[in-house]
């Protein structure tokens, strides 16, 4: 009897292991840092940085630039030309001025 005890509390508790499995995979999810060409159309010089990443997601890296400009940077999705990376070019007081496309 004390075995079937056992082995039922055993069976509940991987039960309930495999049941949270989906909720901790969703926190280990890799980040989305692919914009479309559509997305990087609807950009506008002078954007803000905080409005730029509300439109296009968290860049995938944010180089600092000798000149106090930053960018950042994506990968484009929708391309033909393969991957490619795109640079968002911000100013020192972290306006956009310009959208750069690169094939790596």
């Amino acid at each position: 009897m004390k075995t079937h005890t056992v082995v039922s509390t055993l069976a509940a508790a991987m039960g309930l292991a495999l049941a949270a499995l989906p909720g901790q995979a969703s926190a280990f999810t890799i980040p989305n840092y692919h914009v479309t060409q559509a997305q990087l159309d609807a950009l506008h010089a002078g954007e803000s940085r905080s409005d730029i990443i509300q439109a296009l997601g968290k860049p995938e890296s944010t180089p600092n630039w000798m000149d106090g400009s930053r960018s950042l940077v994506y990968e484009i999705t929708d391309n033909v030309d393969g991957n490619q990376r795109v640079y968002v070019d911000l100013d020192s007081a972290g306006n956009m001025t310009a959208v750069e496309v690169l094939t790596p």
